[in-house]
């Protein structure tokens, strides 16, 4: 509520000023109408705008915005009145019998003149007399131009002048041809341009990772998942749009022919038998709407195979899940005092407790599991930070949403569904570069290392951290560049990192803690060749840019061309 608040106060200042700048405006005019009608001559008045004709000009200069102006209007003369400090002076004098009347209402699709009156004095006596020419318009209570008050005007001093009538000044055919041409050119260019560039935003290398109890490995990018055998050797290339999976989140390895994947944009669970290349939500999701999915946002999960269950952790609502095979939700830590803010990678010990990386409360969580699910009390902590510990406030917003469709959109626009807060330094352990205290996944190998990765707040820049099987003597891991690592997996003797911006995977070696490219020459040739489509559609977003710009580049200089055709041609009729 803090920051709705916060945006109305900005708003109601801005309307403030804004308000009071045109309250000005309007009290100026009616201090001078009220002189003016202080006179007692017998005039008539009417608020206006006016300027005289340049031949040195291409368009025409109204007098500034704000200042006030009158006609006074009568059988005999006219004359245009403004106040100079407490005095009215005179700025303008026309006498009705040797001036003419027109009045002129520009038609165009781009910007256009206000509907003019003008005056041309004339002096058929005097054969050196140059005629002049002045055009007025009259203006609303904020001194803006108000066609239908002008050609009210025209009407009411009409018969106190010779009249030309009206005229319509209409814009040229072959502008109007252009205008919509340049529409029709920004408008393509915006689709394509929003079109190739998300789909170029969506466009990744491996981000996922896992592995089989044969040691084979799995992974996926923003369109294919590969399989590879212990070696590297690519085994086969599946197509996501074939399975029916749109945006992946985790993926778990139950042999080499079923997936389960964690799908984000359904928020569901779906079980992939690859040798039929097909996917179908667990039997529970099935029945879940897309307005009410079980998970918000991205989740992970792995399976307990010995108790038949599943365990996912939901970053969106801040909870663990425990399910059956089905995906029917048997037991859930969502409460009112969170136990966990953000989680993130979930894994099984060698022994078969729980593991979680409680990514905004700076920690490692175990829990011990059962044939019904799990207790909900941990029974261990790790800090991935030193002592001391920062305070650290993670509260769910409980407040009702409203029933009122616009209050509710205002409310998914500025509300937030989460106040974090961390109070006090935060200090990463020793092998760590500073900065890096979020846990993020977490893994044991069949040594019992411990395998953490840890990155900045934003979950970026991350290390990688071994600990031993009892989390003491942490080890960074020397990793390639300082892109982004999207997912681990452990094998029989490696590590496996997913590397997207750099469409690579890196192999870690369990023993040694060198580090090396996975995956052989056929795997390198595809994520160059998805590497490639990406950057085309990068290039071809911004190609595409161009031709909005251009676009309104043409409109612009159009609509000062027009503005100048307009003004010639009240000129010369």
């Amino acid at each position: 509520m803090t920051a709705i608040a916060l945006r109305l106060l900005q708003l109601l200042l801005i309307l403030l000023v804004y308000g009071g700048l045109l309250y000005q405006i309007w009290r100026n005019q009616k201090q001078l109408l009220k002189k003016c009608s202080s006179l007692n001559n017998g005039m008539k008045h009417c608020c206006v705008n006016y300027f005289k004709h340049d031949k040195s000009r291409l368009f025409p200069e109204f007098r500034k915005f704000g200042k006030a102006v009158v006609l006074e209007y009568g059988f005999n003369h006219s004359r245009c009145l403004i106040q100079d400090g407490k005095q009215i002076q005179e700025t303008l004098k026309i006498s009705n019998k040797k001036t003419k009347l027109t009045l002129f209402k520009p038609k165009s699709s781009l910007i256009k003149l206000p509907t003019l009156i003008r005056f041309i004095s004339q002096n058929p006596e005097d054969e050196s007399f140059s005629p002049s020419s002045h055009y007025f318009f009259a203006t609303n209570a904020f001194g803006r131009p108000d066609s239908k008050k002008t050609e009210h005007l025209f009407a009411k001093i009409e018969p106190f002048f010779k009249t030309e009538g009206v005229k319509l000044v209409k814009q040229k055919v072959w502008i109007k041809i252009l205008v919509y041409l340049c529409v029709i050119v920004a408008i393509c260019g915006i689709i394509i341009a929003i079109d190739s560039g998300s789909r170029a935003a969506l466009h990744h290398g491996p981000t996922l990772v896992a592995t089989t109890n044969q040691g084979e490995f799995f992974t996926a990018t923003s369109h294919y998942l590969y399989q590879f055998d212990a070696q590297g050797q690519i085994q086969n290339q599946y197509s996501l749009e074939t399975l029916g999976i749109k945006d992946l989140t985790d993926l778990y390895a139950l042999d080499q022919n079923q997936l389960l994947i964690a799908d984000w944009e359904l928020g569901n669970i779906q079980r992939c038998q690859l040798d039929q290349s097909r996917c179908t939500p667990l039997p529970s999701f099935k029945h879940n709407s897309p307005e009410s999915p079980l998970f918000k946002g991205a989740f992970k999960f792995v399976v307990d195979a010995k108790n038949n269950l599943i365990y996912a952790t939901d970053a969106g609502w801040h909870r663990l899940l425990v399910l059956d095979q089905e995906g029917r939700e048997l037991e859930s830590t969502r409460g009112k005092d969170l136990l966990l803010c953000y989680p993130n990678g979930i894994t099984l010990n060698n022994d078969g407790k729980l593991v979680v990386a409680d990514s905004n409360n700076l920690r490692i969580l175990t829990w011990s599991t059962n044939r019904q699910g799990l207790n909900l009390i941990p029974d261990q902590s790790i800090d991935m930070i030193q002592s001391p510990r920062p305070e650290i406030r993670c509260t769910p917003q409980e407040e009702p949403r409203s029933e009122i469709p616009l209050v509710r959109l205002f409310q998914a626009q500025f509300e937030r569904d989460m106040e974090y807060e961390l109070k006090g330094d935060v200090i990463a352990l020793e092998p760590a570069r500073q900065g890096r205290v979020f846990p993020i996944f977490v893994q044991q190998d069949n040594q019992g290392f411990w395998w953490v990765l840890v990155g900045d707040r934003n979950f970026n820049r991350d290390d990688l951290l071994r600990f031993d099987p009892d989390w003491q003597n942490p080890i960074r891991v020397n990793l390639p560049g300082s892109e982004d690592i999207s997912h681990i997996a452990v094998g029989a003797n490696q590590l496996i990192l997913t590397q997207p911006s750099r469409y690579r995977l890196f192999s870690v070696s369990l023993n040694d803690l060198t580090v090396k490219p996975f995956g052989d020459d056929r795997f390198e040739a595809m994520m160059q060749q998805e590497q490639q489509a990406e950057s085309n559609l990068w290039q071809f977003y911004v190609f595409s840019l161009l031709a909005p710009l251009l676009g309104l580049v043409g409109l612009g200089v159009l609509a000062l061309f027009d503005l100048q055709q307009q003004w010639a041609d009240m000129i010369k009729s």
